[in-house]
């Protein structure tokens, strides 16, 4: 079976350069890995994902882990961006263009697949 590939850009803003100095946590289906700010790409089989991304920046950081569900075609690449605050203690942005809406959130009356949280 073909697999399909997920591509995670993490970034921050350039003014925000106290950001180069901690690492990127990255969580697909429950398989974490810590890596650094930039483009990363993972093989995964066809079908529904679970993507989460955040960073370890101290007591203010509250609302850097985001999650969002992807669906992936095989042979096809899902792309998924995080953008990290301006300031720690605002909210990080997670979008995807392969977007699941889920029940119960207020995602889940948007149109299946473009937008995760915004």
């Amino acid at each position: 079976m073909e697999s399909g590939r997920i591509e995670v850009l993490a970034s921050y803003p350039r003014v925000a350069f106290t950001y180069a100095l901690v690492q990127v946590n990255l969580e697909i289906d429950g398989n974490l890995a810590t890596c650094s700010w930039g483009r990363h790409a993972y093989e995964v089989p066809p079908g529904t994902h679970s993507v989460a991304v955040w960073y370890q920046g101290g007591r203010l950081s509250t609302g850097t882990r985001k999650e969002v569900r992807v669906e992936v075609e095989a042979g096809e690449t899902t792309h998924v961006t995080y953008r990290a605050p301006l300031y720690g203690f605002l909210s990080a942005k997670l979008t995807s263009d392969g977007a699941v809406p889920v029940a119960g959130t207020e995602d889940s009356d948007r149109p299946s697949g473009r937008t995760g949280h915004e």
